[in-house]
């Protein structure tokens, strides 16, 4: 979550237009899991004392002074980060997912070669709690690697094994503020044992389970094994709610045609305890004009029991 480029230029601004107090979270997470937390609790407390502070100056100082003899590896860490969303032009939202040009594979994989070389400093010294601090900095790199969710390659299946020992070791409870840490390592290993699906059609855009947003996760929506899907894997809703709980942020790929229509589709399968009432719907929701685009609703009398079907 790249934002580091406007730590210090946020407080400037509150300060310079006569706000007298600020609440800053930094990167909080419960049980540990938020990715450079503590840099950021550090370098804003600083610039709480005193604003004019240069952030890039700031996150310098504590990189050398927590990592020592690996900080140079670090520091290249932290710098590609940086530059990536400059180069991306995109903006940086709070509840950002996964598949963004700044998070692409080439940029990971160069991070987590960085990071690497530092654990192999850190290694050298042996000191234990460096090379924690080293691993704790991976595990953010592994983790969106994996939840990417492309091409199951070894890399990737080895970032997956990684990741589930290093949040043990560290005593970790939590890789995002609302799933605790068994739920995302059971979504880790579906994505591992996902079957490889055919390509899809030239111009087609497609989102699978592992893309999808759930809402109150493992309470309203899951991911588990479906030996019907096409790939083995399935987000269920369990038919007790009528929130919107699953949710897919269509990508806007560099090949799309402006003003081109799409067609919507979605795959759904209905264990259908009878025929009487609304099995679920489905909408599409304009979000950066906030409105509807239209939505459909299906009775359970008229759809197949346990079937995918495409609506």
């Amino acid at each position: 979550f790249p934002n580091l480029d406007v730590l210090d230029r946020n407080v400037r601004t509150f300060a310079e237009n006569g706000v007298v107090g600020i609440f800053e979270q930094g990167n909080y997470s419960a049980g540990g899991g938020g990715e450079l937390s503590e840099l950021r609790a550090w370098v804003l407390a600083k610039l709480l004392w005193d604003p004019s502070r240069s952030g890039t100056e700031l996150i310098r100082e504590y990189i050398a002074g927590v990592y020592g003899p690996a900080a140079g590896k670090v520091q290249q860490f932290v710098d590609r980060q940086r530059q990536a969303i400059r180069d991306s032009g995109e903006h940086v939202r709070i509840f950002d997912g996964v598949r963004r040009e700044y998070l692409r594979e080439e940029i990971l994989r160069q991070c987590d070669q960085w990071l690497q070389e530092a654990a192999t400093l850190a290694e050298d010294t042996r000191d234990a709690a460096l090379s924690a601090r080293i691993q704790r900095l991976r595990i953010p790199v592994w983790y969106t690697r994996v939840m990417r969710g492309g091409a199951i390659d070894d890399e990737i299946k080895t970032a997956a094994a990684k990741l589930g020992l290093a949040a043990r070791e560290l005593k970790m409870t939590h890789f995002q503020e609302w799933v605790k840490l068994d739920g995302d390592l059971k979504k880790l290993e579906l994505i591992m044992i996902r079957k490889p699906l055919p390509p899809a059609k030239p111009g087609a855009i497609v989102g699978e389970d592992h893309n999808f947003r759930l809402h109150r996760e493992s309470e309203l929506a899951a991911m588990l094994q479906d030996d019907k899907a096409d790939d083995g894997v399935a987000v269920r809703q369990p038919g007790r709610t009528t929130e919107w709980s699953v949710a897919w942020d269509i990508p806007t790929p560099k090949e799309a045609i402006p003003g081109a229509k799409y067609l919507l589709r979605a795959r759904i399968r209905v264990e259908k305890k009878s025929d009487a009432g609304p099995a679920f719907h489905i909408g599409a929701y304009d979000a950066e004009n906030k409105k509807s685009l239209g939505e459909i609703r299906i009775q359970a009398k008229d759809i197949p029991d346990g079937e995918y079907r495409w609506y």
